[in-house]
């Protein structure tokens, strides 16, 4: 016996529940004759209301082709007892290596949405599980519904802050001739591999860019060729260098004597100036700035982000003030300046620093995303772009379905009311026509019951003439039936020679005269009554 009568022979015992059972057997045989990555099996289903019931199961892999590759989706398609009026529900089962991609077609728990299934209702006698199935292949080839996870050793690059209180390194004379760390490189989509789809990944972490110590020390007096650099921040344990941030558009800002765009600055807590207008070597510790490269324009329009850091303070030294030099201040425009930051402006504040050491410290610095987050962001736009459309368009079809189911409501209450009324009326004629019959069963049980209670009566009391006359014509009318039963009975045992004729003869002499003289009698008294026989 093949593998294939065997499941038919189960299928007719599994699907005895089922009203359309003939109709599912074929349906599910000419599935597994066709496609061999299915199988077929009974298991328990829990619906959203939160009742189980046992359904007939079609699992395994169906085949699609996506940009040349063939993949297996791993799906199970459950056949509900209403089939094939209600339609099968398929589901999405990603293995531990998968991850289920949400779309218009398949929800974020796998299951495939009735968009899929929309056209079920209107013809559900056409439709069928194969179509289904091709239906899924054509929707999956499109979209894949499910994608590959990274594999579990490579990790999310994510910064991790130093502590605050670590001491500021020695500054040491001299500018800094190190260049930005590269920004991390995009990642490139090979061919796509069979069991298994394109995804995006995180960019690699570069390796780690020596940053050499950097003097702290600024001179009073400001030279208008050229703009004195900041110290620059070594970069973080771990922490990840910074992605080329989008240049944002900002105000215009006035010019400096040097032809170098003014910045605006940010309050800095906890630095020291020294009397030369400098910044105090002891002062400063890791605080977010530009290195000089920041001052010049790239020749590639980016500019490299800010660096995230902490910032050492020296107690002993918090009433100091920082001191403007009066050729600087004569340079500078009249028009009022934003508060400038002074790790992120190569020009120095005429603002004086807070010196009461009592006071609370200023919040620390925002820190700026990471760059795995902005890579994140600028992989997820396009997608959420080429989305917003679709899901446009199919909340606007169910706007539009919703109007019209709401007219129909509303056109349907006169409709609904008019027939209430009449089924009302009906109700009413009803109503007393039962309460008719029942006064009419009630009668007769009364009546039974009356009779009853009376006991037997004789026949002779149930039929009985108007007079005595008449009684005795009933009797005389009885005999002679009788009389004429019995000759006939006689002439029949005479044919079958139970008797013989001696005694048929005497037998019948004696009741031919005593009916004649019955029927005499019964002449003589329709006659008395005006009547003939």
């Amino acid at each position: 016996m093949s593998s294939l009568n065997l499941t038919r022979d189960w299928l007719q015992n599994v699907l005895r529940p089922f009203p359309s059972r003939e109709r599912i057997q074929q349906e599910v045989l000419h599935i597994l004759s066709e496609r061999r990555t299915l199988a077929v099996k009974t298991e328990a289903f829990t619906f959203d209301s939160g009742h189980t019931a046992l359904l007939l199961l079609v699992h395994g892999t169906l085949p699609i082709t996506f940009r040349g590759a063939t993949y297996h989706i791993p799906i199970h398609l459950w056949i509900p007892h209403e089939y094939p009026r209600a339609p099968p529900l398929a589901f999405v089962m990603p293995t531990k290596e998968m991850g289920v991609r949400k779309s218009r077609e398949v929800e974020p728990s796998g299951r495939v949405s009735e968009v899929v299934v929309d056209g079920w209702w209107r013809s559900w006698e056409s439709k069928s599980l194969d179509q289904i199935l091709k239906q899924l292949a054509s929707v999956f080839s499109a979209a894949p519904p499910v994608y590959a996870k990274p594999p579990a050793g490579v990790s999310s690059p994510q910064a991790q802050s130093p502590l605050r209180g670590a001491p500021s390194p020695a500054p040491v004379a001299g500018t800094s001739q190190n260049q930005p760390p590269p920004p991390p490189a995009r990642p490139v989509l090979g061919p796509p591999q069979p069991e298994s789809l394109p995804v995006y990944r995180a960019a690699p972490t570069p390796p780690p860019h020596p940053w050499p110590q950097q003097s702290h020390s600024r001179q009073g007096s400001v030279n208008s060729n050229y703009a004195p650099q900041l110290p620059a921040t070594p970069p973080q344990a771990s922490a990840t260098p910074p992605v080329p941030a989008r240049p944002i558009q900002r105000a215009p800002h006035p010019q400096s004597p040097n032809g170098m765009p003014s910045i605006p600055q940010r309050p800095l807590s906890g630095v020291m100036l020294n009397g030369n207008g400098g910044v105090h070597p002891q002062s400063i510790g890791y605080g977010p700035g530009w290195g000089p490269q920041a001052m010049t324009a790239s020749p590639h329009g980016q500019s490299p982000a800010p660096l995230q850091s902490h910032t050492n303070v020296n107690p002993a030294q918090s009433s100091q003030q920082a001191v403007e030099p009066s050729s600087r201040s004569q340079t500078l425009p009249a028009t009022r300046q934003p508060t400038q930051d002074l790790l992120s402006s190569p020009e120095p504040s005429n603002a004086p620093l807070p010196s009461d050491p009592t006071g609370p410290p200023p919040p620390p610095p925002t820190k700026p995303p990471p760059p795995s987050l902005l890579h994140l962001h600028s992989i997820l736009l396009p997608h959420l772009n080429a989305s917003l459309p679709s899901l446009v368009h199919s909340l606007q079809s169910s706007v539009e379905h919703l109007q019209a189911r709401t007219e129909d409501l509303t056109t349907g209450e006169p409709a609904i009311r008019d027939e209430m009324a009449r089924l009302e009326a009906v109700k009413k004629v009803c109503d007393s026509v039962g309460r008719k019959m029942e006064d009419v069963v009630q009668k007769g049980e009364d009546r039974v019951a009356e009779l009853e209670s009376k006991g037997e009566i004789g026949v002779d009391e149930l039929v009985c003439g108007i007079s005595i006359v008449h009684n005795q014509l009933i009797d005389l009318v009885a005999e002679d039936n009788a009389i004429e039963d019995t000759i006939y009975h006689l002439t029949r045992a005479l044919d079958s020679e139970r008797i013989d004729l001696d005694r048929y003869l005497k037998s019948i002499r004696s009741l031919a005269r005593e009916q004649y003289m019955k029927r005499a009698l019964i002449e003589r008294i329709l006659q008395g009554m005006g009547q003939t026989w």
